[in-house]
């Protein structure tokens, strides 16, 4: 029988437990965004228009990645759209999707999925959501559109 060291012990959690949400987060279909800053002072998130398909990609959830490779710390935001937050004691807290990415740092939100799997009314065959970064957002022309689809 072997004995483990309390750091092999830890490192072994450490490992297994980071396997498990790399592969919950995996298995989510990805949606990258990077912000971009504008010659006037201004941002823009690109790419500029996502298009989701509700029957294909929200099958095994939806994670957007958030990338801000710039100097200055940017937000994004969607509204109408939710975030899912899992706190310590395991319960999952649901927020509008309002997310702060610090100068050159990288983040990835697992989006709710209730707003998007409804469907919208019954003349309307897609659903838009707008996003923006509402600290350098100099006019609505540079919000991005997230069409979910059928």
């Amino acid at each position: 029988m072997t004995r483990c060291t309390p750091r092999a012990l830890v490192f072994g959690l450490a490992l297994a437990v980071g396997s498990l949400v790399f592969a919950h987060t995996s298995r989510a279909e990805m949606v990258h965004f990077i912000v971009q800053d504008m010659e006037d002072e201004s941002a823009t998130w690109l790419p500029v228009e996502v298009v989701i398909h509700r029957d294909q990609d929200l099958e095994r959830g939806l994670v957007f990645v958030l990338d801000n490779p710039t100097a200055r710390t940017h937000v994004f935001e969607a509204p109408g759209l939710f975030e899912q937050v899992a706190e310590k004691q395991g319960e999952v807290i649901v927020k509008p999707l309002r997310v702060t990415v610090a100068p050159e740092d990288t983040i990835q939100v697992r989006v709710n999925l209730a707003p998007l799997e409804r469907m919208p009314e019954p003349c309307v065959e897609e659903a838009h959501y707008q996003f923006f970064c509402p600290l350098h957002q100099a006019d609505s022309v540079r919000a991005g559109t997230i069409r979910v689809v059928p």
